[in-house]
């Protein structure tokens, strides 16, 4: 029923100015491209510089026109595969051209890779006829490309590109016919897809059907447009396009060879009829307008035959435009730009605005220039406002900057050199460059070997102790010193176990993953260590660096040092043991006799009605029978202490393990190596397999003995060095076997009598 209306609602609008005319002057014909004819153009688009693109059907190529619809380049170099190259789309945003070609039945990409050429990136199999559109607009779908295939009458799919602009799959929109498919064939013609790049709407030419289908962005049907408002009161529609700047629609109708022209709200307005009045067109195929700013802004192109015919914009009343020109003068250099945009200078020093618009220049002069100001349609040296009445010239002067020297010194017991950015400086002991008022000069100082940079000194980043100094040339000479001294590093080596990874401060020891070991040369002073465990594991703690935080330890550098950092795999809990039985309930005990009541107090005389005579004392109770031993409250009873605990089963077997120990002590001239053993036991449980190991010997986190482990007949034997006084309690055994990733580590807790 809503297309119904829309039928109604068209056909009433159209009638009623059936008789009005809009004049798009003809002012030439495109009849050739590279110096050879143009055999049969079809398909058009214009993009948002305005270059025209046609699509040469026989030639098998893609022919360009610059703004002034001057040949600038064909594409591609090899020729498309077959003829009927009918359709041709631009991306506004990425330049990506998308080319219909309905002899191979598929979609060509083409990447533009500047100066007007094209890289193929993708060959897109549709099948059929092939016409494509894109949506330039702002909507939701700006980018997505629409297809018509022959093949596929029952829908039009919409595709969402990737970021290179390739059709990867098809997205999640379609256009369904109004009926059960589209009626697209007329002949050897077809019928169009086009995107109003202002709305987003989509519009779908069927020509048998005469017929226009409107879409919103949302791929739902709108209305459906007929051509009974037009001067033959019908139309069978080719192709369409879209003037922006009046929102006017574009059909071409080749049963009448013209192109009718719609308001927004499709009223009739008028016809083109070709190159005269008395000439109409003779095989016309494709429609497009230029869209893009400029003074050839609203042109109309059709192709016709052999040729693309040209007519100038509309005659119902657009607003009129004034160029504004930008002249760059001085001996320096800087770049012009225009608030609304169409200057550039750079490159575009002149651009069309509306009369009456206020038009704001900006200058920026390029490194080493000043702006000297303004003349002309302007004065002064800020910002240039313009307002447009007619024809104006503006003069932006950009003189040199003057230049100042900047000489380095360097300085100190060390060496090394300095570098300026920009270039100009790159010396070791002594050197100077010139450089502009105002500019920005970084110097970077770079210590030789065995040399370290101390500072800065001289007028600017004096003091300043970083490698880089950077300062803005003033309006004089500016002396900088660099001072160098002499470097000592001592060597620092980190030995680490288990998975982790120890860092320092400053930097030169990073050891993670694989790195068991790391060593390097850092300064003499305090140096910070950080480790962080890796998944799975936990920090047992250092040896040879005292700790400062929970993660981090700290060495005083002086002499070569080696720091032991032991990372252990964190256990598993074990598992709950098995509740005993519940203790048997108690037995009640008796109940006690109740005790003796108390003798009754003697009666008073009778008399006259006195006081009540006092009571006599209560008799004492009873003493209370002795609680039964399985009452209640007795010593089995169920209020009553706990009864007693069953007997314990017995130990398991202890293991054993074999601690040694061994000092240096004197014998006369002689120093020799005594040891002593202990023996630790506890829930050790270990097999003479494990060859040697090395072994940390921990508690609570904190290694107190390092070494290494051997079996020797079933018993494990502990050669460790002691960092630490060892006193009775629980310890963890930590051994860890094996080399690079097969490296293993096991722990056992037991007790140090």
């Amino acid at each position: 029923m809503l297309a119904a209306c829309a039928f109604a609602a068209a056909a009433t609008l159209g009638a009623a100015s059936a008789s009005a005319e809009v004049t798009h002057p003809f002012l030439t014909s495109i009849t050739e491209a590279n110096g050879e004819p143009l055999v049969q153009p079809w398909g058009m688009a214009v993009d948002s510089s305005g270059n025209l693109l046609v699509a040469d059907a026989r030639k098998r190529l893609i022919d360009q026109f610059d703004a002034t619809d001057s040949f600038t380049s064909w594409f591609p170099t090899g020729k498309l595969p077959a003829f009927f190259v009918r359709s041709v789309a631009v991306n506004d945003t990425t330049g990506v051209v998308y080319v219909g070609e309905s002899g191979s039945e598929e979609v060509f990409v083409f990447k533009p890779k500047g100066g007007g050429e094209y890289e193929l990136i993708q060959q897109f199999k549709i099948g059929g006829y092939v016409y494509v559109a894109v949506d330039n607009s702002n909507s939701a779908r700006k980018g997505d490309v629409y297809v018509i295939s022959a093949q596929e009458l029952t829908k039009v799919h919409v595709y969402t590109p990737t970021a290179e602009g390739k059709l990867e799959s098809k997205g999640s929109g379609t256009l369904t016919p109004p009926g059960a498919e589209f009626s697209l064939v007329n002949g050897d013609g077809w019928g169009a897809i086009a995107v109003d790049g202002s709305t987003g709407d989509v519009y779908l030419a069927e020509p048998p059907n005469e017929v226009v289908d409107k879409y919103g962005p949302d791929g739902k049907l709108i209305e459906q447009l007929h051509g009974t408002g037009t001067l033959a009161g019908s139309f069978e529609p080719l192709g369409i396009a879209f003037d922006e700047a009046d929102g006017h629609v574009l059909v071409l109708d080749t049963a009448h060879e013209v192109v009718d022209e719609f308001s927004g709200t499709w009223e009739y307005e008028g016809q083109i009829k070709g190159t005269s009045e008395s000439k109409p067109f003779t095989e016309a195929r494709g429609v497009a307008v230029r869209n893009a700013a400029g003074p050839t802004q609203g042109e109309v192109f059709v192709s016709d035959g052999a040729h693309v015919e040209i007519f100038g914009p509309s005659g119902g009343g657009g607003t009129s435009e004034s160029p504004l020109t930008v002249e760059r003068t001085g001996t320096g250099s800087g770049t012009v730009t225009s608030s609304p945009t169409g200057i550039d200078c750079g490159e575009t020093c002149s651009a069309e605005f509306e009369e009456g618009a206020e038009v704001t220049l900006s200058a920026t002069p390029a490194a080493g220039s000043t702006f000297a100001g303004w003349s002309g349609a302007c004065s002064g040296t800020g910002e240039c406002k313009v307002t447009i009445a007619e024809a104006q010239q503006v003069k932006a002067e950009f003189a040199l900057a003057p230049s100042f020297s900047v000489s380095l010194e360097s300085i100190g017991e060390g060496s090394g050199t300095v570098t300026s950015a920009p270039a100009g400086i790159d010396c070791g002991s002594e050197c100077s460059a010139e450089f502009s008022e105002g500019e920005k000069v970084t110097l970077t100082a770079a210590p030789a070997s065995g040399s370290k940079f101390v500072e800065w000194s001289g007028e600017e980043c004096a003091g300043s102790t970083e490698a880089a100094c950077e300062f803005t040339v003033p309006s004089h000479a500016v002396a900088v010193k660099a001072e160098f001294g002499q470097s000592t590093t001592v060597p620092l080596r980190v030995v680490k176990y288990g998975q982790g990874t120890v860092v320092s401060s400053p930097s030169g020891i990073d050891c993670a993953g694989g790195c068991f070991t790391e060593s390097a040369e850092l300064e003499p002073g305090s140096v910070t260590l950080t480790e962080t465990p890796a998944a799975g594991y936990e920090f047992a703690g250092w040896i040879g660096c005292k700790a400062t935080a929970p993660t981090t330890c700290e060495v005083a550098l002086s002499t070569p040092t080696e720091v032991m950092a032991t990372f252990l795999k964190a256990g598993s809990e074990g598992k709950e043991g098995k509740q005993g039985p519940a203790g048997g309930e108690g037995k009640e005990g008796k109940t006690g006799s109740a005790g003796a009541t108390g003798s009754t107090g003697t009666a008073g005389s009778p008399g006259v009605q006195g006081p009540a005579g006092a009571a006599g004392p209560k008799g004492a109770d009873g003493a209370t029978g002795p609680a039964g031993a399985s009452g209640a409250a007795g010593a089995a009873g169920s209020i009553g202490p706990a009864g007693p605990i069953g007997p314990q089963g017995p130990a398991g077997v202890d293991g054993k393990v074999q601690l040694v120990k061994c000092t240096t002590v004197k014998q006369g001239n002689k120093k020799v190596q005594k040891c002593t053993t202990k023996l630790v036991s506890g829930p050790l449980t270990l097999k003479a397999a494990i060859a040697s190991a090395h072994a940390t010997l921990s508690r609570r986190g904190v290694v107190y003995a390092a070494g290494i482990a051997r079996t020797t007949r079933g018993r494990l034997h502990l050669r460790l060095r002691s960092s630490r006084r060892l006193r009775a309690g629980a310890y963890t055994l930590t051994l860890v076997t094996g080399h690079g990733r097969s490296r293993r580590v096991r722990t056992e807790s037991f007790e140090l009598g």
